[in-house]
């Protein structure tokens, strides 16, 4: 039974290739993971926003008063 081959780089091009790569991987799942906030962030925004326009009967349903649906139509986006 023959172990796990480690390809080397045959030249110097290679090995930068290879590390250029990694890099590129590397930078794209960190602005995937910053869209995956912001639409996150967006949709809290929505929500809240769309929280404050429920008229008393609508938040009565719910289950919060007046003053606890503004408080939280209040903050910022970024705030849990």
């Amino acid at each position: 039974m023959r172990g796990l081959a480690i390809h080397r780089p045959t030249s110097p091009i290679e090995g930068v290739a290879r590390r250029v790569v990694r890099l590129l991987a590397t930078g794209l799942q960190q602005v995937w993971r910053g869209c995956r906030i912001a639409r996150w962030q967006l949709a809290r925004q929505r929500t809240r926003r769309a929280l404050a326009q429920l008229d008393d009967r609508m938040l009565r349903d719910i289950g919060i008063s007046r003053e606890q649906a503004m408080r939280e139509a209040e903050k910022p986006f970024w705030m849990a």
